[in-house]
């Protein structure tokens, strides 16, 4: 198991997990527009203020993880933004999770981050155990955002 960042050689299988995040939570219907997430989905692979990062079993995608860089207005502080977490339902264990939010902290140190935010529904997880992953990574809750300093 390891996680890397994706390439656009990944693409096609993140984007096809990507609509399986989006048909989980309930939002494929028929006016869901399939080109405008597929354009989104290219833009976050190629962004310079988007990383997407990719968690494989077996050199086989079974999650990802959409990032963003983000800089506070008052203080300049750098952030990552968590937008998306998504794992095959069999890869929802705390170790696979751990993984990907073991790399999510790497990635904020090596770019100068001083902490990591996650909204409350970027992670499609029942709540006992989002409070779990939270509680382990040190993220504290303010209203219904997770942060965690690095």
């Amino acid at each position: 198991m390891y996680v890397r960042k994706l390439e656009i050689k990944d693409f096609n299988k993140f984007y096809e997990m990507l609509l399986k995040a989006f048909a989980e939570k309930g939002f494929l219907d028929r006016t869901f527009d399939r080109e405008m997430v597929n354009i989104e989905a290219k833009r976050c692979i190629v962004a310079a203020d988007h990383y997407v990062i990719g968690l494989f079993v077996d050199d086989v995608l079974r999650g990802f993880a959409i990032l963003m860089f983000g800089q506070n207005v008052y203080n300049r502080d750098e952030y990552v933004q968590v937008d998306m977490i998504h794992t095959d339902t069999d890869h929802r264990h705390d170790i696979h999770l751990q993984t990907i939010f073991s790399n999510i902290k790497q990635i904020a140190l090596e770019h100068n981050a001083k902490k990591v935010i996650c909204n409350d529904n970027a992670l499609n997880l029942d709540k006992e155990t989002k409070n779990v992953i939270w509680l382990k990574n040190l993220f504290f809750q303010t209203d219904k955002v997770w942060e965690t300093e690095i």
